[in-house]
C-alpha cells in the first residue's frame, strides 16, 4: 500500500509516469495474489522469520479418504482497525456483504485506478483529472498504510478464542479419535502458524501435500473461534471474490445442524475475515468452517486484547466438539467402501 502510494506520488511527473504504471500495476497484481491466496509477489522482498506448523497423523493404509482436522495456533496483532466500533462500522454494512466484498478491496481499486491515473499522465492526456485521481488514490493507499503499520506496531493478543479454542478442540477430537478411528478415514490434525499471515501456514501445507489432498480425496475439517457462543459454519469466504464451499461440505453441515436442532445460530455466507479453509476451498476441495457468534451474530473481541481465556464461553467450545464430533461421525458412516468411488 505505501509502495503504491509512492508510485502514484512519482507519477505526477510526467517523465516518471510510465514506470510509476508500471510499477504500480506490480503492486496491485502482487495485492491481488496476497488477498487470494494464489500467488505472492512483493511478499518476497519483505522481511520475514521461520513459522511452524505441527502435524499429528493417524495412518490407515488401506483408508481410501483422508480427514484433515486443522486450526492454527498463532495469535493476531491488534490495532485501531480492530477496535469493536471500528471493526463494526467497517464490516456490517449490507452493501458490503451484498457485493461480497472487504474493506481490504478498497486499496486494490485504488491501486488499479492509480495504475490508468498513470498510464493517462504518461500519454500527457487530461493531465489535471490524473493528478486528482493519483491524488486521490495516492491518499486511500497512504491510509490503509498507515492502519497496515499501526497493526504492526500493536501487541500480540492473548489468542484465548482466536484461536486456542479452536486448537482446544483439535486437542479433543485427537484423544478421541486415536482411541476410535472413523471407519474408511485417514486422520491427520493440523495445527497452522501464520494464518495471520494472510494463510501462510495453510498455504506451505496446501504446496506440500497437494497430491495427498486430490488423490486421497480429501476433507478438511477446519476450527475458529469456537468460544464465542452459538456454533456455526461458514458457506464460503473470500476477500475479493467469495468462493463457496464444495456440495459435500455444505450438505453434511446442514444435515447435522438439523439434527443437533442447532438453528439459532444460521450459517454465515460472508465473513469479514479469511480462513484456512480457503486455501484448499478454491481449489475444489471439499473444506468446512466451524466457527461460532454471539446473541448478536457478532465475533466478540476479535483481535482485541479482551480476547481472554475468562472472556471464552466454555459451554460453546464443549458445543463445538459435539458438533465436530457428529461431522465425523456421519463422514465414517456415508463413506463408501473401496472401489465405489468418491461420495
Amino acid at each position: 500500500m505505501a509502495a503504491a502510494a509512492v508510485a502514484g506520488l512519482a507519477a505526477s511527473a510526467n517523465r516518471l509516469a510510465r514506470a510509476a504504471s508500471l510499477a504500480s500495476a506490480l503492486i496491485a497484481a502482487s495485492y491481488c495474489g496476497e488477498l487470494t491466496t494464489e500467488f505472492s509477489l512483493l511478499r518476497r522482498l519483505l522481511p520475514s522469520r521461520s513459522s511452524y506448523n505441527v502435524m499429528a497423523r493417524l495412518p490407515d493404509p488401506a483408508a481410501h479418504r483422508l480427514l484433515i482436522v486443522c486450526a492454527h495456533h498463532d495469535a493476531a496483532r491488534t490495532g485501531f482497525l480492530f477496535h469493536p466500533t471500528v471493526f463494526r462500522a467497517l464490516t456490517a454494512s449490507t452493501r458490503w456483504r451484498r457485493l461480497h466484498l472487504s474493506p481490504l478491496a478498497v486499496p486494490l481499486v485504488a491501486m488499479v485506478t492509480g495504475t490508468l491515473a498513470a498510464a493517462v499522465r504518461g500519454r500527457r492526456a487530461r493531465p489535471g483529472l490524473a493528478r486528482s485521481s493519483l491524488l486521490l488514490t495516492g491518499l486511500v493507499n497512504l491510509g490503509f498504510a498507515t492502519l497496515m503499520l499501526d497493526i504492526g506496531r500493536s501487541p500480540v493478543t492473548p489468542g484465548a478464542n482466536d484461536n486456542a479454542s479452536g486448537v482446544a478442540v483439535l486437542l479433543g477430537l485427537a484423544e478421541t479419535l486415536r482411541r476410535k478411528r472413523p471407519r474408511g478415514w485417514e486422520v491427520w490434525f493440523v495445527s497452522t502458524g501464520s494464518e495471520e499471515g494472510m494463510l501462510g501456514g495453510m498455504r506451505a501445507f496446501e504446496q506440500r501435500f497437494r497430491k495427498d489432498l486430490r488423490d486421497r480425496h480429501a476433507f478438511v475439517l477446519n476450527l475458529e473461534l469456537l468460544g464465542s457462543g452459538r456454533i456455526t459454519y461458514l458457506q464460503g469466504e473470500g476477500f475479493l471474490r467469495r468462493v463457496q464451499y464444495h456440495p459435500e461440505a455444505l450438505a453434511l453441515a446442514g444435515q447435522v445442524t438439523d439434527e443437533l436442532g442447532w438453528r439459532k445460530a444460521g450459517p454465515i455466507a460472508v465473513p469479514p475475515f479469511v480462513t484456512d479453509a480457503l486455501v484448499v476451498a478454491r481449489l475444489a476441495i471439499p473444506a468446512l468452517t466451524v466457527i461460532s457468534v454471539d446473541e448478536a451474530g457478532r465475533f466478540p473481541h476479535y483481535h482485541g486484547m479482551s480476547d481472554t481465556p475468562q472472556a471464552i464461553d466454555i459451554g460453546s467450545v464443549r458445543d463445538a466438539y459435539v458438533f465436530c464430533r457428529s461431522l465425523i461421525d456421519h463422514l465414517a458412516e456415508e463413506t463408501p467402501e473401496a472401489g465405489d468411488g468418491r461420495m
